[in-house]
């Protein structure tokens, strides 16, 4: 799982989302899905949070669900993202 803290500035955050989804994501029924990686029989699968300085109220809702407000909404993403 990769955590990124950023600052006040999403403009930035939004930039390594696009690419970050590229890689590692696939669309399926217009939702964004994990690719699974194969790699010496282990399969491989990522995850991305970033934590804004600021509340995540001014972040676009398309990128949402890649940040976290605080540590208990966090854990709450985490949960949801291995489940």
């Amino acid at each position: 799982m990769f955590v990124d803290p950023k600052g006040t500035e999403h403009t930035d955050g939004y930039r390594k989302i696009d690419g970050f989804s590229r890689i590692f994501e696939i669309d399926i029924n217009g939702q964004k899905q994990s690719k699974d990686f194969s790699y010496n029989g282990f399969t491989i699968n990522t995850k991305l949070l970033l934590k804004p300085r600021r509340g995540i109220a001014d972040v676009l809702e398309n990128y949402k669900r890649y940040w976290f407000d605080n540590f208990d909404d966090f854990a709450s993403k985490i949960s949801q993202l291995l489940n």
